[in-house]
């Protein structure tokens, strides 16, 4: 059927989408979508007509085309969710399931694909109105909520955002480091004044959730402008930091005094895994690091089983067994070592 198709032979359909035009057997269209059946079979007068304009990029259609025939589907994180809304439009039910399955896919293990913060958002902004597993949203949001400050570029993101979302993930204690906390401010700000007039009123509340302690002087006089500092809660924040900052307090004075202004977010950036594989012959277990990408260190020498615990980006090692995993030799010493890269 697929080299019928192509011959454009015994087609009795010819679909227009983006200047151009695609041969097709109803039959087939209507077997692999619902759209189609209904289309074709409910009286509409599409099914009696032999050509077809439809909304749409030609280049995906061309791909749900070619699937209707031959069962097969090529996906880039950079077409899948160009591939997910129009299959879940066109209700191309099993491309829906695999689409949402690569993705879902590459959130949880290869990340290095993902190159674009507008597809993520896009498809966190999608799982809201489409009938996709709620996993595949729940994926998007994770992956942003750790990349927040990555979002400041992302017209998507400005778009279709709520201050909910924003709310919800500047609360949280440890999305970014200190010094990602000027990206925040960045993101935050231009989220802001993207569509100022409706969103003015959630300056205040969402300011007062940014660390601006941590954030440059000429950062803050660079985006904190005139517009924002008109705002009374604004124009208290700026004054409260930049007090503070001119006293003889020690840092930790300071996030005591005012905790919403100076108090460190938690730094602890890289879950530790220890591999279950175990070589005999140098003793030593494997060590990786997680900080939005596994990291293999093959520097850490650890002994079979250790006791681990990480604090600000160290990993604290101590016990575990020497030689052989049946021996009776301890390691009695803590060894210290930094896995932030």
């Amino acid at each position: 059927m697929c080299d019928l198709r192509k011959q454009n032979k015994l087609c009795d359909v010819t679909i227009n989408v983006g200047g151009r035009a695609f041969h097709a057997h109803k039959n087939v269209l209507a077997v692999r979508s619902c759209y189609f059946l209904a289309m074709f079979t409910s009286g509409f007068k599409e099914s009696t007509q032999n050509e077809i304009n439809i909304d749409g990029k030609a280049e995906i259609f061309e791909k749900l085309l070619d699937f209707a025939y031959t069962g097969e589907l090529m996906v880039t994180f950079e077409t899948a969710c160009d591939i997910l809304e129009m299959a879940c439009y066109m209700q191309f039910q099993d491309v829906c399931k695999s689409c949402s399955s690569f993705i879902e896919d590459a959130f949880r293990y290869e990340i290095s694909k993902i190159s674009s913060m507008d597809d993520v958002v896009r498809i966190h902004h999608l799982a809201k109105y489409l009938d996709l597993p709620k996993h595949v949203g729940a994926s998007a949001e994770k992956y942003m909520c750790h990349h927040l400050q990555d979002l400041k570029t992302s017209e998507v993101f400005f778009e279709t955002a709520d201050e909910v979302f924003l709310e919800k993930h500047l609360r949280q204690e440890d999305f970014s480091s200190e010094d990602e906390e000027k990206e925040v401010l960045e993101m935050v700000i231009n989220w802001l004044k993207h569509d100022w007039e409706n969103r003015r009123q959630h300056t205040s509340l969402l300011l007062g959730l940014i660390r601006l302690g941590h954030v440059p002087e000429e950062k803050l006089t660079e985006l904190l402008d005139e517009e924002i500092l008109e705002l009374p809660e604004c124009k208290l924040l700026l004054q409260q930091t930049r007090e503070a900052l001119q006293t003889n307090c020690s840092k930790r004075e300071r996030a005591k005094q005012l905790p919403n202004l100076f108090a460190t977010r938690s730094t602890v950036t890289a879950p530790i895994h220890i591999s279950t594989e175990y070589s005999k012959d140098t003793s030593y277990s494997k060590v990786f690091s997680y900080n939005k990408s596994w990291t293999s260190h093959y520097r850490f020498r650890l002994p079979y089983i250790p006791s681990l615990i990480v604090v600000d980006e160290h990993l604290y090692a101590a016990g575990g067994l020497k030689g052989t995993v049946d021996s009776d030799d301890f390691w009695e010493t803590e060894t210290r070592y930094q896995v932030s890269e």
